[in-house]
């Protein structure tokens, strides 16, 4: 055998297991981190589902429809071992809900988790339309619900990944990423006192009132001008859940992760 063969051939295998190896740490760790991998919560939540049904008994959305959504928001918590399953369910006949206002004059979101909260569970009420400070809104949900058995809830319209994710994101205490809309400096060097308080997300200047056109074309590309007290443009990242930029292929990052499992641990003995 031709001994330069044989050291070509060997070389090919010490490469091939090199790559296996690369490959495998890869897998391993959260994209982007080298050394340490993302804290864990591994744990199985259990959803009460509670629909809101009209004059007639029809419900917005069916049980079969929440739960498609629900698997699709498993895989974006699956990071942190986190899974949401439904283990229970019933159907609100009061058709006075079916409009939830949480205003101060009308506190109908406090009044039907008053009601209807399960205890050691993660309810989620589906309703058709739900006002939040005289505003129409795709969801509603406790910041840092999950650190509490009663009073706290997940109030859902529309029923997608994104806002689902979403106000889960907010249930276990991450806030918007425009939160301030603009007190954050691009360069995050204020990340830690201003913004949502996470260093991994970028500074988002968006301001809640503002028509997303003028942030954001149809290519979810974020085109706005704004720029921060050093003038300095801002550049956020318009596919974070945490945003309001309605792109699809929405993410948490590791520090949105590692914030999620912080406030699980502050209180884990609820659940």
């Amino acid at each position: 055998m031709n001994p330069n063969y044989y050291s070509f051939t060997l070389k090919k295998r010490h490469f091939l297991l090199l790559f296996l190896l690369i490959s495998h740490y890869c897998q391993a760790y959260f994209p982007g981190d080298t050394i340490k991998p993302v804290s864990k919560i591994n744990k199985t939540f259990l959803v009460s589902v509670h629909l809101v049904a009209d004059s007639l008994g029809n419900v917005n959305d069916s049980l079969s429809d929440v739960i498609k959504v629900l698997e699709k928001v498993n895989a974006v918590f699956s990071p942190i071992n986190a899974k949401f399953t439904v283990c229970e369910f019933d159907t609100i006949s009061n058709y006075n809900y079916l409009f939830i206002k949480d205003t101060k004059d009308d506190p109908q979101a406090s009044e039907i988790r008053h009601l209807y909260n399960k205890p050691g569970r993660i309810n989620i009420f589906y309703s058709a339309k739900l006002t939040v400070n005289n505003a129409s809104a795709c969801g509603l949900a406790s910041l840092k619900g999950i650190t509490t058995e009663r009073g706290s809830s997940v109030l859902i319209v529309c029923n997608s990944l994104n806002t689902v994710a979403h106000e889960l994101g907010h249930y276990f205490g991450l806030d918007h990423t425009f939160r301030g809309s603009g007190s954050e400096l691009a360069n995050g060097s204020n990340c830690e006192t201003e913004g949502d308080f996470i260093c991994d997300t970028p500074a988002d200047p968006y301001i809640s009132s503002d028509p997303i056109k003028d942030y954001m074309n149809d290519n979810c590309k974020y085109i706005s001008k704004k720029k921060d007290a050093n003038g300095q443009y801002y550049n956020p990242d318009p596919s974070n859940i945490m945003s309001y930029y309605p792109c699809i292929s929405s993410q948490f990052t590791k520090g949105q992760y590692e914030r999620m499992v912080k406030t699980y641990r502050s209180n884990p003995q609820a659940w």
